[in-house]
């Protein structure tokens, strides 16, 4: 600060005041600090805020940054800290200042593993340190204590930590205990149905060796080495077998196999088995599951299908439960339509008062699909007509008897085949 007055100024004074920053030598060095291994501390100059100023710390490992006059540091190991300090007009100057991480730790031992009994654990902390607490706990904020010693019996798995401490520094280290595990993977065929034999295998994924094998009741064969066998499959249900390694683990694993039953078919049938060629029958299945008739160039999913074959002809149905399926077949035999052998008519005939007697003309009525059927007198006079099979002529024309005369006839049928006939020719009515 400067002050300055005049006696010809009628004693006015004035203050300047201008920052003055002092670089000593190229370098200096600080008072080293000490630390413990999970503990931070600022190190470095008295907090600086001038623009004029700046800093580098060098190595920037730690540091929460590197470069302000004091940053925060939670190195883990001995390191030497140079803080490199430029003033205006390029001014220089270099500090150096340790910071010693005290080497106390504590070490709980490398994860491990167990079958059945109960494992020991046992931290370990310098020597020569003198007292040493020890605290174990289940949880990594120590809410609880399981022990207060070096040495720690368990039985169970998981994460166990450990905290040493002393008058100066703590340390906190944690293993993992887990239960050894036999690896292995079950496998067999699914979908599989009541009755039928089933391949289980046991793969073994781990290094160590099974010694032993024990498949449940039911299993066909086995040795105490048999890595598989097979069952008779009686119902969906879980297969299981229990193994030993050479470490004396053991273990019980299963696999679930289904068993479906196989269908139920309580009928097939046709409506008429015995066709002429040209009709078709309806074929019926009684079931209560999935049903899939086998056409030659179509499947059909219903519990019927019509068919009209042209040949004896064999056809097939499958019945599905799940993967479980059951065949069937039915026997449609086709007899040969000879359309010419359908009507028979007498040269002559006596027709008779007496109901369901056989009247003029005989049909095979089961193979004519359309038929038509007139009578003509001498005269050329039609005394009769029908296009129905079942109506024959009497003899009759207007209910009332004609008398014996020779009469035309015009018979015209198409049968189930497809196939036409004509027949003409004359009939003498007698009385």
């Amino acid at each position: 600060m400067l002050i300055a007055s005049s006696i010809t100024a009628c004693n006015q004074k004035d203050t300047i005041t201008k920052k003055i920053y002092i670089i000593g030598g190229p370098t200096d060095t600080i008072l080293s600090l000490k630390k413990c291994k999970t503990e931070e501390i600022q190190i470095g100059l008295p907090f600086i805020n001038s623009i004029d100023v700046s800093f580098f710390w060098t190595p920037s490992a730690g540091l929460s940054s590197n470069n302000v006059a004091n940053p925060y540091t939670d190195i883990d190991s001995t390191t030497e800290y140079q803080l490199i300090i430029i003033g205006p007009k390029n001014c220089r100057d270099t500090i150096t200042q340790k910071v010693v991480v005290d080497d106390f730790y504590v070490d709980a031992g490398n994860d491990t593993t167990y079958c059945f009994s109960s494992i020991e654990l046992e931290g370990e902390t310098p020597l020569n340190r003198g007292r040493i607490d020890i605290l174990w706990s289940s949880n990594k904020f120590f809410n609880d204590t399981l022990g207060t010693e070096k040495k720690l019996i368990v039985d169970q798995i998981g994460v166990y930590y450990i905290k040493a401490y002393n008058e100066e520094c703590e340390a906190i280290d944690s293993v993992k205990i887990l239960a050894k595990q036999i690896d292995i993977e079950l496998e067999a065929s699914q979908n599989n149905c009541k009755g039928d034999s089933v391949y289980i295998e046991v793969y073994n994924n781990s290094t160590t060796e099974i010694t032993s094998f024990e498949w449940d009741t039911g299993a066909f064969f086995y040795n105490k080495d048999s890595s598989a066998t097979q069952y008779i499959i009686d119902s969906a249900r879980w297969y299981s077998v229990t193994i030993t390694n050479t470490e004396g683990c053991v273990l019980t694993d299963s696999i679930y196999i289904d068993g479906y039953s196989y269908p139920n078919t309580y009928s097939i049938w046709a409506e008429d088995t015995i066709i002429y060629k040209g009709e078709n029958t309806t074929l019926h299945v009684d079931s209560k599951d999935s049903i899939v008739w086998l056409l030659e160039n179509d499947t059909v999913t219903q519990d019927f299908i019509i068919v009209s074959p042209k040949e004896n002809t064999t056809y097939h149905v499958e019945i599905h439960n799940n993967n479980c399926k059951k065949k069937e077949a039915i026997l449609i035999r086709v007899k040969s339509v000879f359309c010419q052998d359908s009507i028979k008519v007498p040269n002559a005939f006596t027709p008779e008062e007496t109901i369901n007697k056989t009247y003029f003309i005989t049909l095979r009525k089961e193979i004519i699909k359309e038929f038509k059927l007139e009578i003509f007198n001498r005269l050329g006079e039609r005394v009769f007509k029908t296009t129905n099979p079942e109506i024959h002529w009497n003899g009759k024309r207007n209910g009332s008897f004609l008398p014996s005369q020779v009469f035309d006839f015009y018979v015209e049928i198409i049968c189930v085949d497809g196939e036409r006939f004509f027949k003409k020719g004359n009939i003498t009515l007698i009385r």
